[in-house]
Order: structure tokens, then sequence, then C-alpha cells
């Protein structure tokens, strides 16, 4: 598996990869959110204790999948993920992303299944 580590934009739900809940094993992990902040009636020491477990479990996944018949799946983990398309009128890393996905879905050849 492929995995890079980069800063997506994420609000207050979450997708992740997590193969354990049905994630397809052959599933890439691109990307995830970064910083998540703990709810703000954490504080003190019930924020030392729930930091290692929500780094772990609370962030958004960029993941990209092939699937047997031919097609994909791309997702962003964040419905705050739209809200980044127009940042800098649209000359940022979400909205270069996108398009790339775009393109490559909306071409006619059928992506290769997963081995």
């Amino acid at each position: 598996m492929t995995k890079l580590t980069r800063r997506t934009s994420a609000g207050d739900e979450f997708d992740r990869l997590d193969y354990e809940a049905g994630t397809p094993r052959h599933a890439l992990h691109l990307a995830k959110s970064e910083g998540t902040p703990l709810p703000t009636w954490a504080t003190g020491q019930l924020t030392e204790q729930m930091r290692g477990d929500y780094d772990n479990k609370n962030f958004a996944s960029i993941i990209f999948f092939e699937t047997p018949s031919g097609g994909a799946v791309f997702s962003v983990g964040s419905m705050a993920y739209i809200g980044a398309l127009n940042h800098k009128g649209f000359d940022n890393d979400i909205a270069k992303i996108t398009t790339n996905v775009l393109r490559r879905f909306s071409e006619p050849q059928p992506f290769k299944a997963p081995i």
C-alpha cells in the first residue's frame, strides 16, 4: 500500500481508511487530515488522555481503489472538502486533485481490476 500523509480539508464529520471496518485491502491511502481539534468540552487531563486516540481514529482519509467491474472509487473523507475547491480562485491542491480525478473518471477506458 502506498501511503502519503498530507494536510487535507476536513470538517466536523470524517470518513477514514479502516480495513477492519470494511475498506478494501487494495485501497490506496493517498492522504489524511492532521491536527483534528478535540471537542471544546475536553479540557486539561481529559485532553491529554483523548489526544492519542483522537489522532489515531479521528481523521479524514482520501482513498482510491479499483473495483472488479472496471470502475473505481475516489473518496475524500470529509464533506468540508468541497468548500476548499474555490480557495485562491481554484488555484490550490484540492482543486487540482479534483480536476485530475474527474478527468480520469470521464475517460472511456475502464480501470484495471485489482489482483
